[in-house]
This record gives C-alpha cells, structure tokens and sequence, in this order.
C-alpha cells in the first residue's frame, strides 16, 4: 500500500522527536534550521498550536510526544484518573497497544506527576 508521508512540517518534526525518544542514544540531527527547508516555525514555544492545548508544566514535553504520536489529546485531557490509575493506563499502554515503555524512572515519574496534577481527580 502506497503511503504518501506526512505533508505538514510541523508533524513530521514532532513525529521524528517522538521516535528519537525510543533511542537511548538517537543519532544527532543536520543542524539545517528552518530557513534551509523553506519553512517559517514562528509558532511561540508555549503556544496552543504545539502542545495541542497542554498546560505547561514539568513533563508537558514528554506528554506531548509520547501520546501524540498514536492519538488525540483530547482523550488524555478528558480522563481525570489520579496517579495510580494514570500509572496502570501506562502499564495497560506498553502491555496492550505496544507503546514503548519509559525506561527512565525519573521521566515515568514526571510523566505520571504531569498527568496527575493537570488531568487528575480534583
């Protein structure tokens, strides 16, 4: 089956800094920036534009293009489970959907503490 890429500049962009997280060590990008390829990126770094409406916070990054990437963010907005239960829909994720698991402790916990306090039970 023909697959004709990803048109838009910034979800390839996103797509490939998803798929470095999966490397522990990822091999270094071309130093090219945006004028090289023709491209404007004047999008502001917490603009609603890049994190698709992620408050900012510590962990928003790793949020962003690790659910990004197989789905909505919508569906992680409107789940408002407390960390424990955040922490088994990681588990279910990796077991179930094939999700690469976060190997670094300290980034699992950013992760869950992120999900936690933004889309947690109040």
């Amino acid at each position: 089956m023909p697959f004709p890429g990803i048109k838009a500049t910034m979800e390839r962009a996103h797509l490939i800094a998803y798929l470095r997280t999966l490397s522990d060590e990822p091999n270094a990008l071309p130093d090219m920036g945006p004028a090289a390829v023709g491209v404007s990126v004047a999008v502001p770094d917490d603009g609603p534009e890049k994190w698709q409406g992620l408050p900012p916070g510590p962990g928003r990054e790793d949020v962003y293009y690790r659910c990004a990437a197989c789905h909505s963010l919508m569906i992680v907005k409107q789940q408002g489970l407390d960390r424990a239960a955040w922490e088994e829909s990681l588990d279910w994720m990796v077991e179930e959907q094939g999700m690469a698991p976060i190997e670094d402790a300290a980034t699992r916990n950013r992760v869950l503490d992120y999900l936690a306090d933004k889309f947690g039970r109040d």
